[in-house]
């Protein structure tokens, strides 16, 4: 079973558009979950709860702030993003955004335990 993952970003990420990490999000789903009924149907996991993104400033790609749940019941892969309206990668990543995505972690991890 692959973990699930939450991705937490930006709306206005100087390396990484919404619509990017979308794509990039629906392809984990695809690749992670290739009989999901979710995606058969075209539904986008990301809406259920608003969820989120990072960048590694090394190589540019979505850093992975979820942990692993493998211990949950389900059997798909759940791949979450979360856009932060208004605010950069870089401001994002300052101390002030701490609590904002500690706290956007803690409900995605209730939520993905609770199943």
């Amino acid at each position: 079973d692959q973990p699930h993952k939450l991705f937490i970003m930006g709306e206005n990420d100087e390396f990484t558009s919404p619509s990017q990490l979308e794509h990039w999000a629906h392809k984990i789903r695809q690749s992670s979950n290739p009989r999901s009924s979710a995606e058969a149907k075209g539904e986008n996991r990301g809406g259920r709860m608003n969820n989120a993104l990072g960048e590694d400033h090394h190589s540019n790609r979505p850093l992975v702030v979820g942990g692993d749940t493998r211990r949950t019941n389900r059997r798909e892969c759940r791949v979450d993003t979360k856009i932060i309206p208004h605010v950069g990668h870089f401001e994002l990543e300052s101390p002030g955004y701490n609590g904002l995505v500690a706290n956007l972690i803690m409900e995605w991890l209730n939520d993905v335990l609770s199943v």
